[in-house]
């Protein structure tokens, strides 16, 4: 017979044997983002039906997003492809390519990252850093199109 004031727990949590189908795709995309469906069901390791089940469910609850490359959490974001952007729309305003520091402000990274990136993607994007002297003319140019401001 039971004692009086005690109740069972029906199914208490350090008896879980397995972690839920969410958790696992969750921990799968924290290892590697972004994954295509194939791969991310791979790494999984639960059934098909349950994993299509459960994507549906995590983007419904905005904790998962389908990107250009497969599935990544929310918070995701491709640094190499913001700076190509950013870059893009410097010189698609400022008709001139954009200093570290612009960049760093426009993507949210730190200088050093920035910069880094940049140069990485110098190929596609045909970006350099400009010079004091480059910098200097052009801001003078720009005063003299505005009328000596």
């Amino acid at each position: 017979m039971r004692q009086p004031g005690r109740k069972r727990v029906a199914n208490p949590l350090y008896r879980k044997s397995r972690l839920s189908s969410d958790t696992i795709i969750i921990l799968a995309l924290l290892k590697k983002q972004p994954q295509d469906k194939n791969e991310l069901l791979k790494s999984t390791r639960i059934s098909r039906a349950m994993f299509y089940r459960t994507i549906g469910l995590l983007e419904d609850c905005r904790i998962l997003r389908k990107t250009e490359d497969g599935y990544a959490l929310c918070g995701y974001s491709d640094s190499e492809k913001d700076v190509i952007n950013a870059i893009g729309l410097w010189k698609e305003v400022a008709f001139r390519y954009p200093a570290p520091a612009e960049i760093a402000n426009e993507t949210g990274l730190s200088l050093e990252t920035a910069e880094a990136l940049a140069r990485k993607t110098h190929e596609t994007t045909g970006w350099f850093v400009p010079n004091q002297a480059m910098t200097e003319r052009l801001y003078l140019d720009s005063r003299r199109a505005l009328g000596g401001l």
